[in-house]
C-alpha cells in the first residue's frame, strides 16, 4: 500500500524532470500528465501551466549543458536564473513536488512516541495534556536545550494582573 503510494507521487510528477528532450516524452503525454497535475492542486496550480511548462522545458533544452535532471536541480536553476515570475505554475509545481516527504517517518515516530508518553502511570491524564506532552516529546530538539530559567523568564516577560515574587 505504501509502496502504490509512493509510485503514485511518482508518476504525478515525474513528466517534470523529463525536460532532457522532447521526444523522450510526446506532447500528448506531457500534456495529460500536465493536466492530472491541475486536477490533483486545483488551488495552487493555474490552467496556463500546461503551455508554461511547454515552454519552460523548451528553455531547459537550451541549457543542456547543465544538469537538470533532478526536481531539486530544476527548482534551484529556475531560482538562481530569476524565472519564477516567468514561470510561476512551474515554480510552485516544483516546489511541491521537492517540500512533500519522501517517507512517512515523522508521523510514524510521531504514533510510537504517544505510546512512549502513555504508559501505565500516565493512563488518567486528559487528552489535552497528553497532545502538551507528546507535542513536547515530539519537538524534543526544541525542548531539550531550554532549561528552568528559560521558561519562568518568558512567562515573567508577559504581563500580569500580579507580579511573581521570587
Amino acid at each position: 500500500m505504501r509502496r502504490e503510494a509512493y509510485k503514485q507521487f511518482h508518476d504525478k510528477f515525474a513528466f517534470l524532470t523529463d525536460t532532457v528532450s522532447i521526444s523522450s516524452s510526446s506532447f500528448a503525454d506531457s500534456k495529460k500528465s500536465a493536466e492530472e497535475l491541475i486536477a490533483s492542486y486545483p488551488e495552487d496550480i493555474e490552467a496556463d501551466f500546461i503551455q508554461e511548462f511547454i515552454h519552460f522545458r523548451e528553455h531547459v533544452e537550451v541549457n543542456e549543458e547543465k544538469d537538470l535532471t533532478t526536481p531539486i536541480q530544476l527548482l534551484k536553476w529556475l531560482r538562481q536564473e530569476g524565472m519564477q515570475s516567468v514561470y510561476p505554475n512551474v515554480d510552485i509545481a516544483l516546489r511541491i513536488c521537492v517540500c512533500t516527504p519522501a517517507t512517512n517517518c515523522t508521523g510514524e515516530r510521531s504514533f510510537s512516541c504517544l505510546r512512549r508518553v502513555e504508559n501505565f502511570y500516565r493512563s488518567k491524564m486528559t487528552q489535552d495534556k497528553l497532545n502538551d506532552v507528546a507535542i513536547l516529546n515530539i519537538e524534543s530538539d526544541i525542548t531539550i536545550p531550554l532549561t528552568y530559567e528559560d521558561v519562568i523568564d518568558e512567562f515573567d516577560m508577559k504581563v500580569r494582573r500580579v507580579p511573581i515574587k521570587y
